[in-house]
């Protein structure tokens, strides 16, 4: 039987059924998005839930690339992300070098897998890259 949440960024209530894949974080070009849209054409049975916002011209070149079955949510406020959050099956990140960032703690943090890209600290770094990271779902 399956549960359905509810988080819409404004006050009308929108129902979505749990087990899609989420990314989160700024609209902008360093967040890798193009390239995760791009990866998204060959996975057209998950749906891919776009939390954040951008510049306008950003926003819309993205939702013009993005495959059906991507749905772009606008920010969300605190407690509708943590349900959002927690409604995923899987959270992904494909961005092109962050340093370090927060989005995947709060999946990990919420009980979700998370797929990222290899780029960032990790990949820079190999003094202070430690030798294996596994993450997965916490039950």
């Amino acid at each position: 039987m399956s549960t359905w949440i509810s988080f819409d960024q404004t006050s009308t209530t929108k129902l979505v059924k749990p087990g899609y894949a989420i990314t989160v974080g700024r609209l902008s070009p360093e967040k890798g998005l193009d390239r995760l849209l791009d990866v998204w054409r060959d996975i057209p049975d998950l749906p891919l839930h776009v939390v954040g916002a951008g510049l306008p011209e950003v926003v819309r070149e993205l939702r013009a690339r993005a495959p059906s079955g991507v749905f772009f949510r606008g920010d969300l406020p605190s407690a509708d992300l943590a349900l959002a959050y927690r409604g995923a099956a899987v959270a992904v990140f494909a961005p092109y070098g962050e340093e370090f960032g927060m989005a995947p703690l709060e999946a990990m943090a919420s009980g979700v897998a998370v797929v990222a890209w290899r780029g960032g600290w990790p990949a820079r770094d190999r003094r202070r890259r430690p030798r294996r990271v596994t993450w997965s779902r916490t039950s």
